[in-house]
This record gives C-alpha cells, structure tokens and sequence, in this order.
C-alpha cells in the first residue's frame, strides 16, 4: 500500500533524526495507521472471505505493528484487524475481538486464550476443559509469537486478555487461600461426638481427646 502525504508543516529537508523524533511526524504516522486500520475493517465487513485471504499473507505485519508500538490506543487499533481460531466456530472460520467481545456472557470479565502447537491439542488441554465447563469462549494461538502479541497488548476495549493457564493458576490459589483462611470451628455438640469417637476408634491407645 502506498500514499501521500500533503502536509504544509513538514519541512522541505528531512533527517533522519527528524523522521524519528518529530511531534508532527508522529502525528501524521497515528493518522495513517488510523485511516488505514479504518479502511481494512470495512473491507473485511464487506468481503470476509477476501479479507481472511488478505489476513493469511499480511498478519504478520498487524503483529510486529501491535509490538513495535507503545501506544495502547494503536495497538487496539491494529488489534482490531486480528483474526483467531475460535472454540465456538469450526477450524479456519476465523473471527475478530470485537466479535468475541459481542459474543461474552454478562458474568465474563476477560478475554480468553489457549496457546498450542494445533486445535486439536488445544481443544484435548485440562486448561481449555476447566474454562469450557464455565461456558466462556476460548481463542486458539498456534504460534509461539502469537502469545507474546498478546501479552503485548494485555487489553481490548477495556477488557484483559487473560491465558487459561494463567486465569486457572489465579483460581487454585483463591481456592488455597481460602481453605488455609477457614478458622470455622466445630459446635460443642460436634466437638463431644468427634471426641467420643475418637476414643472408640483409638481405645487404650490413647488416653484423652481435648
């Protein structure tokens, strides 16, 4: 894709510092990522399957974009054009993050995600099982840069993108968290009859229970 740019402000001699280190260049770079951004999206609104064609030869150029930026803004922007694998759609029928966002439960606060080398090793993962049973949708990366792409870009509309490995290592801890915070303590009536039990089962082996 090419363009140009008219602009009155930008001076005649350009440097190489002055292309890295200008406000105004910078400006107009954020301009065009938007403008191009907006343009792909309602190409891929009108033709999906032309679009998921053009996706498959230029995807790797979005990524290094969503990487190389520190912006959070562009990076969303970009991440717009992203297309993944869906536990709720058949392999290769691809979808975007503003789909997947239409599509979550009122009670789902993130964005889910499986790495793995296929589907099919994905869809066999413990991980995938536990989120699955909770209804949520699950997006499937079988690139290894394809997890870094995300935890680069760590949110979409407002919304985590969270690992399933992760969202499940965050819930086994509450679950131990809790379990050593439980200080409940038996009745009176519950501390006689274990007490009396255990005196049954141990015998003379022992010579009081307090």
């Amino acid at each position: 894709m090419s363009s140009v740019v008219d602009s009155e402000d930008v001076p005649l001699n350009l440097s190489r510092e002055l292309l890295q280190d200008s406000n105004l260049i910078r400006k107009i770079r954020l301009l065009l990522t938007q403008r191009i951004t907006r343009f792909l999206q309602e190409q891929a609104k009108k033709d999906k399957p032309k679009y998921q064609e053009f996706y498959e030869d230029y995807k790797l150029f979005f990524k290094e974009g969503i990487v190389r930026t520190a912006d959070q803004g562009e990076k969303e922007d970009i991440a717009k054009l992203l297309r993944f694998d869906s536990s709720r759609e058949e392999h290769g029928n691809l979808i975007s993050l503003d789909e997947y966002i239409e599509r979550m439960t009122p009670e789902q606060k993130h964005v889910y995600y499986l790495a793995g080398p296929s589907r099919e090793l994905c869809e066999n993962s413990p991980y995938y099982e536990a989120i699955k049973q909770k209804g949520y949708e699950v997006l499937f990366v079988y690139e290894s840069h394809d997890e870094v792409l995300l935890m680069q870009l760590a949110e979409f509309d407002k919304k985590k993108l969270k690992s399933v490995e992760s969202e499940l290592e965050t819930d086994t801890k509450k679950d131990d968290t809790i379990l050593e915070g439980d200080t409940r303590s038996l009745s009176q009536d519950e501390a006689n009859t274990l007490k009396q039990w255990l005196l049954k089962q141990f015998g003379d082996k022992i010579k009081n229970v307090k």
